[in-house]
């Protein structure tokens, strides 16, 4: 099977927020949460439209999923490389594009106590504490 690994930041709620990028119209994700057998009904459930139109966005409600894409009919398949099963391990916000799964994670957080201790004509020297929490 093909596997996601990864360690990082995890949503809270348990849900898993895909962005998937398609030329389908209207694709279908056909899934299981991971501990359980029971898959949804064909083809799955619909994918909805970015407001950016750019891709197609799916929230699931589940810490891990195994799963296919595919166009909604279905008769056309996005499987993982190898012919396999995508696999997402982590809650958390992901982008499936080209068979390549990714988390995205939150930008890091400021900063804080920034000070510039020297300020030249083209230089600056600066110090500061990590970001809390």
């Amino acid at each position: 099977s093909h596997t996601l690994l990864l360690a990082g930041e995890k949503d809270e709620g348990g849900s898993i927020d895909l962005l998937y990028y398609s030329g389908w119209p209207k694709p279908c994700i056909h899934y299981r949460a991971l501990g359980t057998e029971v898959w949804t009904a064909m083809p799955g459930e619909a994918f909805l439209p970015n407001a950016s139109g750019d891709g197609f966005s799916k929230k699931i409600a589940a810490k891990g999923i195994e799963f296919v894409c595919n166009d909604g009919v279905p008769t056309g398949w996005d499987k993982a490389p190898g012919d396999k099963n995508y696999f997402i391990n982590n809650p958390g916000r992901y982008t499936l594009k080209d068979g390549r799964i990714e988390q995205q994670l939150s930008p890091p957080k400021a900063p804080t106590l920034v000070v510039a201790s020297e300020v030249g004509s083209a230089t600056v020297a600066l110090s500061w504490n990590p970001p809390e929490g």
